[in-house]
């Protein structure tokens, strides 16, 4: 991979460094070697060096994944933001670009080529749609996993340390970095086809114990056939016994149908005897009814008429006493009619006396009210004439002021003999004023006439209080009398009420005394003519009653007999269509149960060819496990790794030999257990000190020299995955890891990776470095400032 141009618009890191909103790098510029990117802290060093790869992620802000999915670009940039990237890498130029919407959270990712198809023109690489998954899995198919990108070709200032990995992620890098990705297929392709054989004998199984289900139930089915046979033949002569009894019951219903037959006959004949006897009851019971109602409405009749006679008898012994009170009404009237004319004349005199009281009071009023505005203006002129009295003293003592000052009258400076001068000469004025307010106004005189004027006029309220007080009285009188007047004529109108009435009594009294003895007559001779057909009657009744009694049936109830017969029957013919009904249920079932004997027969040739395809599925899931397990991560995987330790250990000690040799690596990936039976899988860089003679774990190094070695490491797997994945990488990138070195272990450090570029065949390595002792020994230098920009230096 050799990078050609970056050009990054709308990150934050470039603007608050350097203040641009857009910046663009021309790799073409740069010599081959080692290139520093050198800047103050804050300047947008590492923001350049995380996006001079294709990958969707900046990888010194993904923490432990590097994985495009679990980073987000939006936190870095703002605004509508681009990332382009011109790289070539065997043989192709390739044109990486992400669009980066910030507000609207939205990012489109493209991949071109140049000098496929058409030369000269970039093409879009296939399956490229602008969506971010087809752009990730492209990189990958170009570049490879990120995981291993950052681990070996572009090492960020925070990446994970190789001891830190744990075993499954360093098996996964070292499957890719071996070029072996394609076992692993195999392996996943047979725990597929295990999978599937392993699903195919479970429903294998399922059908074996399903069969055998089948032939276990033989004994208990072959027992229920000869069970249904016997039930069968006893329900047969069940059947046979209830039709027989059937049969000698209806002979009995027979017997009991002509007996019934003989009581009808007889109860036809009593029933015609009651019908008679009733007749004669409901007539006599009519003739009771009837007679006591008509008896006693002549005797109502009766005792009305006698009332009649007793009230007009009544009315006529008041009749002289009723009409002397109707003689004194009409002098009670004229007396009343008198009373109202002088009650009204009472009123009159009111109604004149209060509007002559009115009056009187009107006057006092308005007296008030201008006497009350001719104070009011009296009381204003002479806070007037108070207010002009002392204007006119003050001007004076003003005045006498100017005249024993001694100072100047024309043209004076002093602004307090202005003043004076002023006042002064508003005397006249002044004076005027008094001798104006010093006198009442037209205003005041005119009150004063007006208010004379209604005085005169004004008499004594209290002489017509008086007269108003005794008419009063007087009124009062009158109109008790008049009350008391109405109260005897009204008790004279009730009590002659019944005057009309006792006169009209009068007249019809002989009428009804002749109307009581006729209805007298009528009553008694009713009365003796109904007792006499009663009696008749009631002989008639007693005759037929006993009649009745002796043609009285005393026989059995044949019916009762007959109908507990019939019950019997119907009893015996749902017992036998009860039977019928189990008789063909049992049928039914036996020819289930022979089914399934059948079916039994079927199963027992079926179970021998499903366990003989278990038995035969179960060794080919053998087989296949056994290639999972061989081309997964525990097989050649594991195998192959081991190969590639050693390898890689070489191409690291080679490159630690620049400190002097006093460090070599081995890495350990099995170790023994603690029990000592066998070993088991590790993942661990051992290290030698040719000082100390002492082998101890990476992890155990100061920080320092746990730097130097670490990088030898990654940058052996680098010069190892350029080897085997057959990928021209010619550029390696390094963030800052020189902070731990002292001076001349940073020089030593760099020229490792001078040793790096020369093994590895390399063309560039970019790193970031704050030490000036290594810029200067660096080919070419990117320098970052707000004034210049970017600027690139060769050395």
């Amino acid at each position: 991979m050799k990078l050609i141009k970056l050009r990054l618009k709308g990150f934050k890191g470039i603007k608050a460094g350097m203040g641009l909103d857009e910046i663009e790098i021309d790799f073409t510029q740069l010599p081959e070697g080692l290139t520093v990117i050198s800047a103050p802290n804050g300047t947008g060093k590492t923001t350049i060096l995380d996006n001079m790869h294709p990958y969707r992620l900046l990888p010194y802000r993904t923490g432990n994944s590097y994985r495009p999915t679990a980073f987000s670009y939006y936190d870095h940039t703002y605004g509508d933001a681009e990332k382009e990237l011109i790289f070539q890498l065997d043989e192709v130029t390739y044109r990486s670009l992400l669009l980066i919407d910030t507000d609207r959270k939205k990012s489109e990712a493209y991949l071109y080529n140049w000098g496929y198809g058409d030369p000269g023109k970039w093409i879009p690489e296939p399956g490229i749609d602008s969506k971010l998954e087809s752009y990730d899995r492209a990189i990958e198919t170009v570049l490879g996993s990120p995981e291993l990108f950052f681990t070996s070709i572009f090492r960020a200032q925070n990446a994970k340390q190789l001891a830190d990995y744990a075993k499954g992620d360093i098996k996964d890098l070292f499957t890719e970095l071996l070029c072996i990705d394609n076992l692993k297929l195999i392996s996943e392709k047979a725990r597929r086809i295990k999978q599937d054989l392993s699903g195919k004998v479970e429903i294998l199984m399922i059908e074996r114990k399903r069969l055998q289900d089948i032939i276990a139930k033989e004994g208990e089915t072959r027992a229920n056939i000869d069970n249904a046979i016997v039930d069968i033949s006893s329900l047969s002569s069940e059947i046979t016994s209830y039709e027989q009894e059937i049969i000698a019951l209806q002979e009995q219903i027979n017997e009991c149908d002509v007996k019934i037959h003989l009581q009808r006959k007889a109860r036809e004949e009593k029933d015609k005897i009651e019908i008679e006897l009733r007749e004669k009851q409901t007539k006599l019971d009519e003739i009771t009814k009837t007679s006591d109602e008509k008896a006693d409405g002549l005797h109502r009749k009766y005792l009305s008429v006698q009332g009649k006679v007793g009230t007009a008898e009544a009315l006529i012994a008041g009749l002289p006493l009723l009409r002397s009170l109707s003689s004194n009404q009409v002098a009670k009237q004229e007396e009343l009619e008198t009373v109202k004319l002088s009650v009204t004349a009472a009123d009159d005199n009111l109604i004149t006396l209060n509007a002559s009281l009115n009056e009187i009071l009107s006057l006092d009023k308005q007296i008030a009210d201008k006497q009350s505005q001719l104070s009011t203006a009296v009381q204003k002129r002479r806070y007037e004439l108070d207010a002009s009295e002392r204007d006119l003293a003050e001007a004076k003592k003003q005045a006498e002021y100017i005249k024993n000052s001694g100072c100047p009258v024309e043209n004076p400076s002093c602004n307090l003999m202005k003043a004076a001068i002023a006042q002064r000469d508003k005397i006249p004025d002044i004076e005027c004023d008094i001798d104006f307010y010093s006198m009442p106004a037209r205003f005041e005189i005119d009150l004063q006439a007006e208010i004379d004027a209604l005085k005169a006029k004004q008499t004594d309220p209290q002489s017509i209080r008086d007269k108003i007080t005794a008419t009063t009285n007087n009124k009062n009188v009158l109109v008790a009398k008049q009350r008391m007047i109405e109260t005897e004529i009204q008790d004279i109108i009730k009590a002659i009420e019944s005057l009309p009435l006792a006169e009209q009594a009068e007249k019809d009294l002989p009428g009804l005394k002749d109307e009581l003895t006729q209805a007298e007559a009528e009553w008694k001779g009713y009365t003796d003519s109904i007792v006499a057909e009663m009696e008749a009657l009631k002989g008639d009744i007693e005759e037929l009653t006993i009649r009745v009694i002796d043609a009285t049936d005393t026989d059995p109830d044949y019916q009762a007999n007959k109908q507990e017969f019939v019950d019997k029957q119907s009893y015996y013919r749902k017992e036998i269509e009860e039977a019928r009904t189990r008789d063909a249920d049992l049928k039914k079932s036996l020819g289930a149960y022979e089914e399934t004997l059948r079916q039994i027969d079927k199963a027992k040739e079926g179970l021998g060819t499903v366990t003989a395809r278990i038995t035969y599925l179960n060794d080919e899931i053998s087989q296949w496990a056994t290639l999972e397990k061989a081309f997964g991560n525990d097989g050649i995987i594991a195998l192959e790794i081991d190969d590639a330790g050693p390898s890689v250990s070489a191409i690291a000690n080679n490159l630690l030999q620049t400190f002097g040799g006093r460090f070599s690596v081995r890495i350990d990936t099995q170790s023994a257990k603690a029990d000592g039976k066998g070993n088991k899988e590790v993942f661990d860089i051992a290290v030698f000190d040719n000082q100390t003679n002492e082998v101890k774990s990476i992890k155990r190094l100061s920080g320092g020299e746990k730097t130097w070695v670490e990088d030898a490491v990654t940058k052996a797997i680098c010069i190892y995955n350029k080897t085997a994945s057959g990928r021209q990488f010619r550029t390696i990138m390094t963030d800052e890891k020189d902070g731990a070195l002292d001076a001349e272990k940073k020089k030593e450090f760099f020229a490792m990776k001078r040793r790096v570029l020369e093994l590895g065949g390399y063309n560039q390595e970019f790193c970031i470095t704050q030490t000036p002792e290594l810029i200067a020994m660096a080919d070419a230098v990117i320098k970052l400032s707000k004034e210049t920009g970017v600027e690139i230096i060769t050395q």
